[in-house]
């Protein structure tokens, strides 16, 4: 019974070992926090930046990734997860383009333009708690067509 219950636990974390998933199983949540390596937050603060800025799946992106008590420094914005997502929601098809993006040390930045009337420039910072968003931050400023800069950043 033993050896049934390890070579289930075994064969189980195969397609994570070989580089296959499979994606017939959803993946374990990121929330609540459970412990996460910075290379493990750094791949959730991607998916979640993929999921929220270019696929724009918020109310996923938001259930999948961020905790529910989550603190929100936009004062145009409630506390907590469910908070954000209404807010978000009510535009959701922006138009936007991310300039650049970087994790280090917990927290992950986002700056991206906004291309709504007026369009606007934003800096999100994002911090980690294990392997959850749990608190963000937000810089916006308007932005005229002329300020665009084709080379905005350099790695």
């Amino acid at each position: 019974m033993k050896f049934l219950l390890y070579l289930g636990a075994l064969t189980a974390t195969l397609p994570s070992v070989l580089g296959s998933e499979d994606t017939s199983r959803k993946a374990i949540p990121a929330c609540p926090p459970r412990p996460a390596t910075p290379e493990e937050q750094e791949r959730i603060f991607h998916a979640f930046t993929n999921e929220f800025y270019v696929q724009k799946n918020i109310p996923e992106a938001f259930d999948n990734y961020v905790w529910i008590d989550y603190i929100q420094h936009n004062p145009s914005i409630g506390q907590g997860r469910d908070a954000a997502v209404a807010a978000l929601s009510k535009n959701p098809k922006v138009n936007n383009t991310i300039v650049h993006q970087t994790f280090t040390n917990n927290t992950g930045f986002v700056h991206h333009y906004e291309f709504t009337t007026p369009p606007i420039k934003i800096m999100d910072a994002y911090r980690m708690n294990g392997s959850c968003i749990v608190e963000h931050w937000d810089v916006i400023a308007s932005l005229t067509l002329a300020e665009i800069d084709p080379t905005p950043l350099s790695s």
